[in-house]
């Protein structure tokens, strides 16, 4: 069977699935779902991708993504092996978790196509027969056939606002801490300034009372992409080129090196890097840190060599303090000013 194509692009966004294998589960307790988290995150410092939507399914999981880096296929092969890997290893099993190669399409990131897809991952958690909305019955519910009962839209709805794995709950403002790698300009920025909270959970009621996902599914389905039809020949052209050199490699931006970012610290504070690393509460470190995974591409365990041995643990611990601070330090901000021009 011919692979699928993958259209790697810088910035590009794109609808991602990814299921166990026969369909099984791929998370078995609440545990299995955090050390996914886990890993999200650190494929956000790893390959700087971007989460703008999640649901964790028992079988199967959605993202929506942004690549700034163009490189989803290496940064998805990364978050699936290093999670098969650990729940093999948990679980005493052996052979692969998923089913083959995750799907994915590239989306036009207009106001129409990502809020569309966005509500479409977030109501994942509801599109059970227990509320309803098994295969066939969704279909009667889009065409007008069948019309659920309004206990039935209240339990949906009551469903929804507290499923823990989603990032639906960060989008009607139910949680107030969001992480770091959940990305939600890009879909807010699209919603009215005065309330957006209430305005998306109004779409999503919308969505689960009328006209139950606008056939997004169908529209997914097999796409390489989805948008107008500008945007889908300007993806079939690209795929072209893909197909008559399917070794092509497209170019990542360019890497900075450990001892230019150091020089560029060290220039922006007109002080050795060996001096201010070792200098009590100066978060100077956490920040050269920081910028070292995502200008270097470095891993936290290379990170901690460079520093004399530290361990990878306290290199991430450092890094997950330094970002839960209110305020970006200043020092971070001018060297992403100078290494923006320099990748």
């Amino acid at each position: 069977m011919t692979r699928p194509l993958r259209v790697d692009v810088e910035g590009g966004i794109y609808h991602v699935v990814t299921r166990g294998i026969d369909r099984n589960a791929i998370f078995r307790f609440d545990e299995d779902r955090e050390h996914f988290l886990c890993l999200m995150a650190e494929a956000y410092r790893r390959f700087c991708l971007c989460f703008l939507t999640y649901v964790l399914m028992d079988n199967h999981v959605h993202f929506v993504v942004q690549t700034p880096d163009a490189n989803l296929s290496r940064a998805m092969q990364w978050l699936k092996v290093s999670y098969s890997m650990w729940f093999n290893k948990k679980y005493r099993r052996v052979g692969p978790l998923f089913q083959g190669r995750f799907a994915s399409v590239l989306v036009e990131p207009d106001d129409h196509w990502l809020l569309e897809l966005s509500l479409y991952v977030h109501l994942n958690p509801i599109r059970v027969s227990t509320l309803g909305l098994g295969k066939h019955q969704k279909k009667a519910e889009a065409k007008g056939v069948l019309h659920p009962i309004s206990v039935q839209l209240d339990e949906r709805v009551k469903t929804l606002r507290e499923y823990k794995w989603s990032s639906f709950p960060f989008y009607i403002g139910g949680k107030k801490a969001v992480p770091v790698w959940l990305e939600r300009s890009e879909i807010l920025m699209r919603l009215p300034e005065k309330h957006p909270f209430e305005f998306y959970r109004g779409l999503a009621v919308q969505r689960i009372s009328n006209e139950f996902d606008s056939n997004v599914l169908e529209k997914l389905s097999g796409r390489l992409a989805i948008g107008s039809s500008s945007f889908m020949e300007e993806t079939r052209k690209l795929a072209g080129d893909i197909d008559r050199n399917i070794d092509c490699k497209h170019e990542l931006k360019n890497r900075v090196s450990w001892k230019r970012l150091i020089q560029v610290a060290e220039e922006i504070r007109s002080e050795p890097w060996d001096v201010f690393r070792f200098r009590r509460g100066d978060i100077g470190k956490a920040v050269v840190f920081r910028l070292a995974r995502q200008y270097c591409g470095m891993t936290l365990r290379e990170v901690g060599e460079k520093v004399g041995g530290v361990d990878y643990a306290a290199v991430s611990d450092l890094i997950r303090r330094y970002e839960k601070r209110d305020k970006t330090d200043p020092l971070e901000r001018k060297m992403v000013e100078i290494l923006n021009l320099e990748t």
